[in-house]
C-alpha cells in the first residue's frame, strides 16, 4: 500500500510538477457503470462527477448516508492514465471527508472489507471548499486503469455526514479500449498495429 499525508506544506506542488499536461478525465468514464455506495439519494454519486467548470454548482451533492463514509466504484470507457484527483467538500468543514483511499481495477471492493484489502494508494485529506486542489497519485500505479474504487471517509468520526459537491478526475487517455489491454497484457501485441482515436477531452481554466 502506498499512503500519502496530503497538507499545505505536503510537497505535493513538486510532484505536481511532473504530471505534465492534465486532461479532465470525465468525458471518458462509463457513467451508466458508476455506482456509490451509502449515499443518501440515489445517483447523487454519479451528480458530482461533472465538468471542472461547474464544479462550485452545488445543485447535486453526494451526501453520506448513515456514517461518514462513501464508496463509488467508476468505470472508464477506455484505458486512462490517472494523475491527480480532486476533492471539493461542498458544506462546512465538518462535512469534509479526512479520508481517501484508491483502488485500480477492482470490483470487489465494499465496507465489509475496505478496511482489510490493501489500497493500491491512500491519503489524508484537507478541507477543499473550491476544488482548488488536485491530488497527485503515483502515476506509475495508476497507468493502466480501467476501474477505479474510491472510498471516502471521516477517519474516527463516523457518526457524521460528509457532503460532497465535486469530484475531479485528471490524468489522459488512452487510444485502447479494454480488449485491447488484454491483447496487450497477454500476447504482448505492439500497440502500433492497434488504431488510435484522437483524445479532445482537455479541460481549461484550471491550473495546478
Amino acid at each position: 500500500m502506498s499512503q500519502h499525508i496530503h497538507t499545505h506544506n505536503c510537497g505535493c506542488a513538486e510532484e505536481a510538477k511532473g504530471l505534465g499536461d492534465l486532461y479532465s478525465l470525465y468525458a471518458n468514464i462509463k457513467s451508466d457503470g458508476v455506482v456509490a455506495l451509502n449515499e443518501a439519494v440515489p445517483n447523487t454519486g454519479l451528480g458530482v462527477i461533472k465538468p471542472f467548470d461547474t464544479r462550485l454548482d452545488d445543485t447535486v451533492t453526494l451526501e453520506s448516508d448513515s456514517d461518514g463514509e462513501v464508496l463509488l466504484r467508476i468505470p472508464f470507457t477506455s484505458v486512462i492514465k490517472l494523475k491527480a484527483i480532486t476533492v471539493r467538500t461542498a458544506g462546512d468543514e465538518d462535512r469534509a471527508p479526512t479520508r481517501m483511499k484508491l483502488w485500480v481495477n477492482r470490483d470487489d471492493i465494499d465496507f465489509g472489507n475496505q478496511a482489510d484489502i490493501a489500497p493500491t494508494q491512500a491519503f489524508d485529506l484537507i478541507y477543499d471548499a473550491r476544488g482548488d486542489f488536485k491530488i497527485p497519485v503515483k502515476p506509475a500505479l495508476f497507468s493502466s486503469t480501467s476501474k477505479l474504487t474510491i472510498y471516502l471517509g471521516k477517519g474516527e468520526d463516523t457518526d457524521s455526514e460528509l457532503c460532497v459537491g465535486f469530484l475531479g478526475l485528471f490524468g489522459q487517455p488512452t487510444p485502447f479500449k479494454h480488449g485491447i489491454v488484454n491483447v496487450v497484457y497477454e500476447s504482448r501485441a505492439n500497440p502500433a498495429d492497434h488504431a488510435t482515436e484522437d483524445i479532445k477531452s482537455k479541460t481549461m481554466g484550471y491550473s495546478l
